[in-house]
This record gives C-alpha cells, structure tokens and sequence, in this order.
C-alpha cells in the first residue's frame, strides 16, 4: 500500500473518492432552500425548508419573522397557535431582532414559508469561533515539526536535551 508501485492510480483514486463521497452525501441528505422552492413551487408544495445561511431576525411579531439571508429579507409566516419551538429553545416573545436562530418550515403555494419549529441560537457565531482553534494548533504542530526536503515530508528530529525518543538523524527509536 505505501510503496510507490501504481502511485498515480492510487492518487487518481483518492482525489476521486473525496468528490464521490460528497456527491453522495448531498443525493442522500438533501436540504431544501427557498430558492429551489420557488423554481417549482408545485412539486416542492409541503416540503420541509431548513437551510437558511446565517439567519438572524430583522423582525418579528406575533404573527411572521423576518430573517435576513444574502439575497435579500426572507418572510417567514407564523401560524395561529403556534407552539413548535424546540424543548430547550427560546419562545417567540423572547426572540429579538439581532439573534441567531434555527428553523424549520413548510413551503406553501403561492410561494412563502410557515414556520413549523423554531430554536434561537444565541452563541452560534461563539461556536463557530472556537471550533477553529483546534485546527489552528494542528496546523501550528505541524509547522513546527514537518518540512518538505527533496520531494518528501520530512519529520524534524527533536534536539532538546531531554529527548530520548529519538536520536539527533531523526530515526525513532522504538
């Protein structure tokens, strides 16, 4: 597996399987936006909507919310009696305009959204923050300890004094 016999075919599969995977994720979890909704409101009448981009409430009243998405303001329509919020989510008279949220809707003809369950996200953007930094310290180790030498990953010996994992050529010890 690790010699270099058929190593373009062994690339050209791993550069394959990447896309393939992640076209058959997408055929087999598909997310609705409103946009392909709205293409053919027809065939899409009572589906579920859930993908919105970073939607955060413009406004909101008793009776719709109104969240922003890149291609403009998107109104989403609150039914009499609503009582979908999610178990540990906010209610909509806590929900203000500037928050963060999560939703799930119902496409109707002739073209908009009924809110079917809602949940606000207060430290959303906190999250996606903080999961950046274990990849940032990955990305900081191997800075520090792999280097590209003559066409190969070379790993730097270690040259503290208190090593004894490994001699100063850079060949573990085992």
């Amino acid at each position: 597996m690790f010699s270099n016999r058929y190593r373009s075919v062994k690339i050209l599969g791993i550069l394959l399987l990447f896309p393939s995977l992640a076209w058959y994720s997408n055929r087999e979890n598909r997310f609705l936006s409103f946009a392909e909704c709205m293409r053919d409101p027809t065939r899409y009448q009572g589906a579920e909507v859930s993908n919105f981009l970073e939607p955060r409430i413009l406004d909101v009243d008793d009776r719709r919310l109104l969240i922003s998405q890149p291609d403009g303001p998107l109104e989403i329509r609150i039914p009499k009696g609503f009582d979908g919020v999610f178990p540990e989510g906010a209610e909509i008279a806590e929900l203000k305009p500037g928050d963060s949220l999560e939703a799930v809707t119902v496409f109707r003809l002739p073209g908009y959204l009924e809110l079917k369950a809602i949940r606000g996200a207060p430290l959303r953007r906190l999250k996606i923050v903080l999961s950046i930094l274990p990849v940032l310290l990955v990305g900081f180790i191997l800075l520090r300890t792999v280097r590209w030498r003559k066409g190969f990953l070379v790993i730097l010996p270690d040259t503290s004094e208190a090593s004894d994992k490994s001699d100063r050529s850079g060949n573990f010890k085992l």
